[in-house]
């Protein structure tokens, strides 16, 4: 995370770095705790001259999906009451697996997330404008 955090200093301006830092580093946490196999994680940062997007993308149970498609639904449904919930979890203890960190770089940071999966492979993008 280190040379993520260099990097995007160097790169981008104060607030985009500090975005990006953020989905980084929730986006890896995500891929290394809930994939298949911890050495099969892509990180990219795409870089257009309208956005920055984070993308990491990985192997996953079938189950792990499906918990991931429903963190997305209740995010589509309700941003600001999920992050409350969330938060409120997070603080007792009880948190949604996964989900404090989708909901913090979507609310906090302001970015647009995404994710997609072909087969056991799921992608998760976070966007944001230049």
């Amino acid at each position: 995370m280190k040379f993520i955090a260099a990097f995007a200093r160097v790169r981008f301006p104060t607030r985009i770095a500090e975005r990006v830092n953020v989905a980084s580093g929730e986006l890896l946490d995500n891929a290394f705790e809930y994939g298949c196999v911890a050495n099969d994680v892509l990180f990219e940062i795409l870089v257009s001259p309208e956005s920055v997007t984070v993308r990491v993308s990985n192997r996953a149970l079938a189950s792990r999906i499906d918990t991931l498609r429903q963190q997305f639904a209740r995010l589509e449904e309700d941003a600001p009451g999920t992050y409350e919930e969330e938060m409120t979890r997070s603080l007792r203890g009880t948190g949604t697996e996964g989900m404090l960190g989708l909901v913090r770089v979507r609310h906090e940071v302001g970015m647009i997330i995404d994710w997609h999966a072909v087969d056991e492979r799921v992608t998760v993008t976070a966007t944001t404008r230049r």
